[in-house]
C-alpha cells in the first residue's frame, strides 16, 4: 500500500502504476499500445502494451518526468507506425482517432478553480456527481487548486472493429460531453475527442504542481449502455448519423458486447459454432457440413458460414429441432450466428436469461485481476 505523500519518485511511480492499473488491468496485450507523448502532444515518447510487467515498467520509467501525456484510449501501434514511415514523419507523431484501437473510458477535462470565467472545484465536483453516473475516477489536474480529469471506465474495454463503430463511439463520447458541459453552464472544455491526452497521475508538472488523484472507486465500472445518451437533433439531421445508429442497433448482438454480453463471452473464451454443435447432436460431415439430430436422409443439414465478421451456419434442413431454414424470400440457407446459436441452445432463446449468464462469467474472469490501490490526498484505498 502506497504511503499518502507525493515527494519521492518511487512513490510516484507507485501512483502512476495504480493510475495506469485502474485504466488498463481489464485490457488484453492484443487490444493496443499506450502510446506517451512529451509536452508538446505532438512527439512520441514512448509506447507499451497492457502485458505482464509492462504497466509497472513504464511508471518506474516515467517516475519524475516533467509533462508528459497519454493517449487514454489504446491505439493501433502498428498503424501509427507505418503511416509515420510512410509520410515521414519520425517520432512526430502520436496517432489519431482514426488509428484508436480499443476504448477504455470516456474521460473529459474540466477546468474549474483557475478564475471566476470558471467554476470552483467544489461546484465542479457537485456538477460531476449530477451526471446520469458518477466517475469512476477524479484526477487533480494542476494540484490541489486546478482542475480535474474526470474518467468514466467501462467494465469491458470496447474493440473497434470498423469505421462506422469507431463513428458511433465518438458520438456516444461527443453527447457525454455535451451533457456536461449543459450542467457546467458552457463552462467546459469542449474537446471529447476518442485519441484525447491527457496527463499522467503520480506526473510533476513544470510550474510545481503534481497530477494526483483526487477519488477513485473501483466499483464505479460501466458498460457502454450505462453511458449512451440519447442523440440531438443536429446528429438525427444528418442521413449519416442516421445510418451509423441504425447499423449499429441491427447488429448490436454481435458487434456490442459491451451492451450484449453474449458476443463478449463467446469471444473471450474462444467458443466455437463446431462446440455448439458438437454438444447438441449434430454430426460433421466435413467441409464444414453438418447433419442435424435425428436426420434419416445422411444429407447437409446445414453448412458454417459467416456475415458481418461473425461465425455461424447457414441452415438448409426444414426439420431442423432448433433452427429455421426459411430465408425472407422464402428460399432455404437462413443464417444464424453464433450469438444466436448460443442463446437458442443453451438458453432456449432467451436473451435475457443469456445475457445475464454471461455478464456473471464474465465478471467473475474480470475481477480476478482487478485488485489493487490507488493513493489519494487522504491515504490510500484498498
Amino acid at each position: 500500500m502506497v504511503a499518502p505523500t507525493h515527494d519521492t519518485s518511487t512513490v510516484r511511480a507507485g501512483e502512476t502504476a495504480a493510475w495506469l492499473d485502474a485504466l488498463y488491468s481489464r485490457c488484453r496485450p492484443d487490444d493496443g499500445e499506450i502510446v506517451f507523448a512529451g509536452k508538446s502532444k505532438r512527439q512520441w515518447v514512448g509506447h507499451c502494451d497492457t502485458g505482464s510487467g509492462n504497466l509497472a515498467r513504464a511508471a518506474s520509467q516515467l517516475a519524475g518526468r516533467l509533462d508528459i501525456y497519454a493517449k487514454i484510449n489504446l491505439m493501433d501501434w502498428d498503424a501509427i507506425q507505418a503511416r509515420s514511415e510512410r509520410d515521414g514523419k519520425g517520432r512526430w507523431i502520436v496517432g489519431t482517432k482514426n488509428e484508436v484501437k480499443t476504448v477504455v473510458s470516456f474521460h473529459l477535462d474540466c477546468d474549474a478553480g483557475k478564475n471566476d470565467d470558471y467554476h470552483s472545484r467544489e461546484k465542479m465536483l457537485e456538477i460531476l456527481n449530477l451526471m446520469p453516473v458518477p466517475p469512476s475516477l477524479i484526477v487533480n489536474s494542476d494540484g490541489d487548486r486546478g482542475g480535474f480529469h474526470s474518467y468514466w471506465i467501462l467494465k469491458i474495454p470496447y474493440r473497434i472493429k470498423s469505421d462506422r463503430e469507431r463513428q458511433y463511439i465518438s458520438q456516444l463520447t461527443g453527447r457525454w460531453q455535451r451533457h456536461l458541459n449543459t450542467l457546467a453552464d458552457g463552462k467546459l472544455d469542449a474537446t471529447a475527442n476518442i485519441d484525447r491526452l491527457l496527463r499522467i497521475v503520480g506526473q510533476p508538472r513544470s510550474n510545481g504542481n503534481s497530477v494526483t488523484c483526487h477519488e477513485y472507486h473501483p466499483d464505479r465500472l460501466y458498460s457502454l449502455r450505462e453511458l449512451t445518451l440519447p442523440a440531438i437533433k443536429t446528429e438525427t439531421k444528418k442521413p449519416a448519423i442516421r445510418r451509423v445508429d441504425r447499423t449499429v442497433n441491427e447488429t448490436r448482438r454481435t458487434c456490442e458486447p459491451q451492451t450484449q454480453p453474449v458476443s463478449e463471452y463467446i469471444d473471450r473464451f474462444g467458443l466455437t459454432v463446431e462446440d455448439l454443435l458438437n454438444q447438441h447432436g449434430y454430426t460433421h460431415l466435413g467441409a464444414g457440413e453438418w447433419l442435424r439430430p435425428g436426420s434419416q436422409s445422411g444429407g447437409k443439414s446445414l453448412k458454417i458460414a459467416s456475415q458481418l465478421s461473425r461465425p455461424g451456419i447457414n441452415v438448409f434442413s426444414g426439420a431442423d429441432p432448433h433452427f429455421d431454414s426459411a430465408k425472407k424470400d422464402g428460399s432455404v440457407g437462413r443464417f444464424h450466428s453464433i450469438d444466436q446459436m448460443f442463446v437458442t441452445l443453451r438458453h432456449d432463446g432467451d436473451w435475457r436469461a443469456a445475457a445475464r449468464w454471461c455478464h456473471g462469467q464474465i465478471d467473475r474472469q474480470i475481477y480476478d485481476n482487478t485488485h489493487f490501490s490507488f493513493t489519494t490526498q487522504q491515504g490510500a484505498i484498498a
